[in-house]
């Protein structure tokens, strides 16, 4: 049940973060990502005590989103997007960015789960 929680929540990331093409300004859809995994952790693990996915939640999810985005984009015919979405999507995303989102949804779910009774 687990995986397949992760797996729509990775999905419906990635219909967020295709959201600044369309309307919003290029920052809103990972604000409104944060606030999404950050109630997302919170519902699904404040019940739990013991979680095999809970650390690895938000990462494999921001990290399902991130591949989903790069694959679509990398379809592009120009070589210079292509090696731009390679050094930005692959290496900067993966190790930094998703990093620092899935830490803050972590950390704000469990301070959640800690004082909301």
């Amino acid at each position: 049940m687990d995986i397949l929680r992760l797996a729509a929540d990775g999905f419906a990331l990635t219909a967020l973060m295709f959201l600044p093409d369309k309307k919003f300004k290029w920052h809103l859809p990972y604000i409104f990502g944060l606030f999404f995994m950050t109630f997302e952790v919170y519902f699904t693990y404040r019940g739990q005590e013991n979680s095999d996915l809970f650390f690895w939640h938000g990462y494999l999810a921001w990290s399902i989103a991130n591949l989903v985005v790069f694959s679509v984009r990398f379809m592009e015919k120009d070589s210079h997007i292509r090696k731009r979405l390679i050094r930005e999507r692959l290496a900067l995303w993966q190790i930094v960015i998703i990093t620092v989102f899935a830490g803050f949804s972590l950390c704000a779910g469990w301070l959640m789960k800690l004082y909301i009774r």
